[in-house]
């Protein structure tokens, strides 16, 4: 199983500093590059949320930021299964390449019916 491991710190801010960034720039008119950096934003992410807000689009309930769970597409099982059809496939010098391989995996989802969304 794989595990991710951050290798930055960004993206990560706390939903309340965004929010009160919104609120800063549209309440009380401020403006969006020194109000991000004082909160420790990015300006571009606090003006992208500001213009949602903007057109009327409820932010309150809005997950921010990056999620840190990863849907799974394929189980234990059907992924031991692939690794094992991948590690047979080499030592009989059938090697496959990554593009290969993710055309298999792809066409195994599909044969087994697993909803994959692009």
């Amino acid at each position: 199983m794989r595990v991710y491991k951050r290798k930055t710190e960004r993206g990560l801010f706390s939903r309340e500093a965004m929010l009160e960034g919104v609120r800063l720039v549209l309440d009380q008119g401020q403006k969006i590059k020194p109000t991000a950096r004082e909160l420790g934003l990015n300006y571009k992410t606090l003006g992208r949320y500001v213009a949602l807000k903007r057109n009327s689009i409820n932010i309150d309930n809005k997950q921010f930021g990056y999620s840190k769970v990863h849907k799974r597409i394929l189980n234990d099982e059907q992924e031991q299964m692939l690794a094992d059809y991948l590690i047979q496939a080499s030592r009989i010098y059938y090697g496959l390449t990554k593009i290969e391989f993710r055309t298999l995996t792809f066409e195994f989802a599909k044969i087994n019916n697993i909803l994959i969304k692009n």
